[in-house]
C-alpha cells in the first residue's frame, strides 16, 4: 500500500514540477520514484520516474523560456 501511494505521489509530483518549481517538486517526485523503484520493487515505478525526469527538465526549460521573453 505505502509503496503504491509513493509512486502515486511520484508522478503527481513530477507533473506539477512541469508547471510549478521544478526543482524542488519534480526532483523530489524523482527520489520518492527511486525509492519506490529500488526499496519496494513497484511496477509502475519506472514511469514515475521518467516523468518526474521529464517535469524537471521541461520545466527548466519552460522556465528558461518564459524568462527570456
Amino acid at each position: 500500500m505505502a509503496g503504491s501511494v509513493r509512486k502515486a505521489r511520484a508522478i503527481v509530483l513530477g507533473l506539477i514540477g512541469f508547471i510549478i518549481l521544478p526543482i524542488v517538486f519534480a526532483l523530489a517526485g524523482l527520489v520518492m520514484a527511486i525509492i519506490a523503484k529500488t526499496v519496494r520493487h513497484e511496477r509502475l515505478s519506472t514511469i514515475a520516474i521518467v516523468v518526474s525526469a521529464i517535469g524537471l527538465v521541461g520545466g527548466m526549460v519552460l522556465g528558461a523560456v518564459l524568462s527570456s521573453m
